[in-house]
């Protein structure tokens, strides 16, 4: 399995979530509190992780200093901040091995930055409800 993504809220403990190849189609949801959600690492194939956040200020990163940014990054990411009105959205690139000159930065998505299942061509970011990018 893969370390998919790390949950904390400001009241409890870091939880870390795995999911094994079976897994396509991930739904994370949050609180009504401030949450952190921290996407580490991916399988390759398809499939998508769907992070919601609900009320509250609530953090969202995609990719780790750890796992190398984004490179670990193989489906494609959906973000809601949800009601809250300080949600933010973090893209951890820093460790990056990889060249990415093909990123576009839209109203509504990160294109080009994330890998995909056959290494060559990039998957999506999309975000929406996001005060802070």
């Amino acid at each position: 399995s893969t370390v998919i993504a790390k949950i904390s809220r400001t009241d409890l403990a870091e939880k870390e979530l795995r999911f094994g190849s079976t897994f396509k189609n991930i739904k994370l949801v949050g609180s009504i509190c401030d949450d952190t959600f921290v996407v580490e690492k991916t399988l390759p194939g398809s499939g998508s992780v769907s992070i919601r956040g609900l009320a509250g200020k609530d953090t969202i990163t995609i990719g780790s200093a750890v796992s190398g940014g984004v490179d670990s990054i193989y489906q494609r990411i959906l973000v809601n901040g949800g009601t809250g009105t300080q949600d933010r959205l973090i893209v951890e690139d820093s460790q990056s091995d990889e060249t990415k000159l093909e990123g576009i930065l839209t109203s509504g998505s990160l294109l080009g930055t994330l890998n995909s299942a056959d290494g060559v061509k990039r998957t999506a970011l999309s975000y929406e409800k996001i005060e802070f990018l």
